[in-house]
């Protein structure tokens, strides 16, 4: 791929996920406008479930099909690895699944019909997920982010605004989930033709190596699971800690705060070929330069964000309903932290791209733990209060720890290098 190319590639991934964004945070305020403080609360929960147990399950299959793909030959190689890491990890998801169910029944810590709503949606999420890897790997990356982050929020903001109009609100948050879980197996359908049509080979005559994928798969999924983990650890224990109606709020009040962090992402996906390039050629000047970049790029665009959010909170939490005015302490406290997250530029995506993402891991472990030790002291007697600034602290102290480690290794082998 020409340079110019490959430019006209990253444009168009940002554009995708800028109005990706865009859309799905247009969403939230629709769904929350549309569901009372206690059902808006059991919506965040279920997707936070969702999300959390969808990575889980995927075991880091998107990214070993993004990386094995590329370097199997025959088309027919193609499709029984895809079919086979499929069938595989959907049984597993289902064996999952079904014991969750048996064993809700016995202690009946959640309702059934959302055990069910939440099993459908992570099993479809699931498939999306993987047939993302599979495009990936088969060089449809724009095609792949389109799918999930343009074609998802759209349907479903458009189903669902058209469903609260025409249904009785008692029946909204049903209906929610359920045109929710229809937004996710639509491009997942469409993921999976489209998976096809690339490859465009088909046979039932498929194996797999169970004990080489596996030990792949734990490799692959150590660092996706912990990331998922971190991001939703908060909402999830907020579940069990406080009224329904809270997790809801916070759900809002989280939601606004990460558009100053959104910058962050789109350079460290805009950095990420460039990080992994400069460590192969050992050029630490270099990623240096790539890092501050980063750095100023995100607190830039972070801080424009950061501004108008941070001196009228009121207005953009109105925009979710009149209920959630009353946040606006929390909302900056969060809006600190993230900005501050941002400042910190793309260390933990260096570890990534330079093979060590299990010592990312490890960092963002540690923070979970903090977190969950801090949010069951201070929750209960706290609340919302107490969830923001723990979120906060833990999401600067992880960065933090990650940026010294880089900014001294950094260091060091410029010494070396100098020196000899």
């Amino acid at each position: 791929m020409s340079m110019n190319s490959n430019f006209i590639e990253i444009i168009k991934l940002l554009f995708v996920r800028v109005f990706g964004l865009i859309l799905g945070f247009l969403l939230n305020i629709v769904i929350a406008r549309s569901l009372s403080v206690n059902d808006y609360g059991i919506y965040s929960v279920c997707m936070s479930y969702q999300i959390t147990l969808s990575v889980i399950l995927c075991c880091g299959g998107d990214q070993y099909l993004n990386k094995e793909l590329p370097n199997l030959a025959e088309k027919s190689e193609l499709f029984k690895f895809y079919a086979s890491l499929s069938i595989f990890l959907n049984i597993i998801s289902l064996m999952f699944g079904s014991i969750v169910f048996i064993i809700n029944k016995y202690i009946n810590l959640i309702n059934d019909e959302y055990i069910l709503v939440i099993f459908l949606l992570t099993i479809s999420s699931m498939n999306l997920i993987l047939n993302e890897g599979a495009l990936r790997g088969l060089g449809r990356v724009t095609h792949s982010t389109i799918l999930s982050q343009f074609y998802r929020p759209l349907i479903a903001i458009s189903s669902i605004g058209i469903a609260v109009y025409f249904y009785p609100y008692n029946d909204r948050l049903t209906t929610i989930l359920f045109l929710t879980l229809f937004s996710i197996i639509i491009p997942s359908m469409i993921s999976f033709m489209s998976v096809l049509k690339n490859i465009r080979y088909f046979t039932f005559n498929i194996n797999l190596n169970i004990q080489k994928t596996i030990t792949s798969l734990v490799r692959y999924s150590s660092v996706s699971i912990v990331m998922v983990i971190s991001n939703k650890v908060d909402i999830l224990l907020l579940g069990f800690l406080m009224p329904v109606s809270n997790v809801g709020a916070y759900y809002v009040i989280y939601s606004i705060a990460f558009l100053v962090f959104v910058s962050a992402q789109l350079v460290n996906l805009q950095n990420a070929s460039h990080l992994s390039r400069a460590h192969v050629e050992r050029n630490y000047f270099k990623i240096k330069k790539i890092l501050k970049d980063s750095q100023i790029t995100s607190f830039v665009f972070g801080f424009i964000v950061f501004v108008p959010l941070f001196v009228f909170p009121d207005k953009f939490l109105k925009l979710f309903g009149s209920t959630y005015e009353v946040y606006t302490t929390e909302l900056r406290i969060l809006l600190l932290g993230f900005l501050i997250s941002a400042c910190l530029g793309s260390a933990g995506n260096f570890l990534i791209m330079s093979n060590r993402a299990n010592v990312y891991a490890r960092i963002l472990f540690i923070g979970i733990l903090i977190q969950i030790i801090l949010l069951v002291l201070f929750t209960s007697t706290y609340g919302i209060l107490a969830v923001s600034i723990v979120t906060s602290f833990v999401i600067i102290f992880v960065k933090v720890l990650v940026y010294i480690k880089i900014q001294r290794e950094i260091n060091d082998e410029l010494s070396r290098n100098s020196a000899s």
